[in-house]
């Protein structure tokens, strides 16, 4: 029989893409294993991670975080007690060698769940400053695996290991193996403001667009919105009649083929994404979440920037002039945006995830006895 690994994780593609990263890895290194994800009933994780041949388990559980509604809070503290129940019952069933959070809703419960059932437990934790989940859930893991050496002051457990983010091998492929010079005049622009896209970026692209028809003739955009804001997106560019003038779509699966395409992308500065422009080496203009949480995305920016990796423009300074004006630089100076992306691939720390995976495996290759 397959010995089953558990990899709680969902909510937004900073926490899918990082774990399917890790479950590839454990994969290709270690054979006679299977792996099973759990994850929300309502995230993006019901769509992405099956797409790559993964089983879900689903908990009815959401946000606690104060950023969110009270009734929300309070449906999320009501479900709690039956999320961690059917934690209980996943776990009974999979009885895995170890389980992993890497965020999201589920990997509260999931964690308890396991940690109280005395599995191996593990969480990882991308930022500088750990979420509220993994503040609480330190205190009951077995280890801590940290991407910034900074985070552990925040944690309750003094188990904590600092590797580096993992990236899928296929977008590292991106990085390793170079791109030929485009003959088109044309940058390709990946407009990519997170897997929820950002309203902001939703009525501001078209109406650069409008403002100066010309941009259509120098760059080929392709800008993701996010799938909730994809109709307004979409209204927004036919309201100004610049309709076509970017190929417009609600979520990018196949992001190495659209790192492979861009010439130059537009995102925000989160750990994942950053990340995966470090390991692409690609040229970018970073617009940091300004309600991030400790402004950990501005500070991430910041660390690009000083290495000459990015350009940065903050959320109160994006304006269609401050944007067009960018575009066009770089644009001008090919020297300049090419070295910038050498810049960011030099801040990539390679084979991350077969480090994790490495990291989890010798971890718990001792004989545990478990309760059932």
């Amino acid at each position: 029989m397959n010995e089953k690994i558990l990899i709680a994780a969902g909510g937004t593609g900073g926490h899918i893409y990082p774990a399917l990263a890790i479950a590839e890895a454990l994969k290709n290194k270690f054979s006679g294993i299977e792996i099973e994800f759990v994850g929300t009933t309502t995230g993006v994780e019901n769509e992405i991670i099956p797409r790559h041949g993964y089983k879900m388990h689903q908990l009815s559980i959401g946000r606690l975080h104060r950023s969110v509604g009270l009734i929300e809070r309070i449906a999320t503290v009501v479900k709690l007690p039956f999320a961690i129940l059917k934690a209980f019952g996943i776990c009974f069933k999979a009885k895995p060698r170890f389980l992993l959070g890497v965020g999201g809703h589920a990997s509260g419960p999931m964690l308890l769940a396991g940690a109280l059932m005395r599995y191996p437990t593990y969480i990882w934790e991308p930022n500088a400053l750990p979420g509220l989940a993994n503040r609480i859930l330190s205190g009951y893991v077995d280890e801590a695996i940290v991407v910034f050496a900074q985070a552990a002051k925040h944690l309750k457990t003094e188990d904590v290991t600092k590797l580096g983010f993992p990236v899928r091998k296929a977008i590292e492929t991106v990085g390793e193996l170079g791109q030929e010079p485009r003959e088109s005049s044309k940058l390709n622009v990946l407009v990519y403001m997170g897997s929820q896209g950002a309203q902001s970026m939703n009525r501001l692209l078209p109406e650069m667009l409008a403002e100066w028809p010309d941009l259509a003739e120098q760059f080929n955009f392709l800008h993701q919105t996010g799938k909730n804001n994809l109709d307004t997106a979409i209204e927004n560019y036919q309201e100004l009649e610049v309709e076509g003038k970017s190929e417009v779509v609600p979520y990018i699966d196949d992001m190495q083929n659209k790192y492979v395409w861009a010439d130059l992308v537009v995102c925000r500065s989160g750990t994942g994404t950053l990340s995966e422009i470090a390991a692409t080496g690609k040229p970018s203009i970073l617009i940091p979440l300004p309600f991030a949480a400790d402004d950990h995305q501005r500070k991430n920016a910041d660390a690009f920037v000083e290495k000459n990796a990015a350009v940065l423009i903050d959320q109160k300074e994006l304006t269609v002039e401050r944007l067009r004006s960018e575009l066009l630089a770089l644009r001008e100076k090919p020297d300049v945006r090419t070295q910038i992306g050498k810049n960011a691939f030099q801040l990539h720390i390679s084979n991350s995830a077969e480090k994790i995976a490495d990291h989890l495996w010798e971890g718990t290759e001792v004989e545990y006895e478990y309760e059932d």
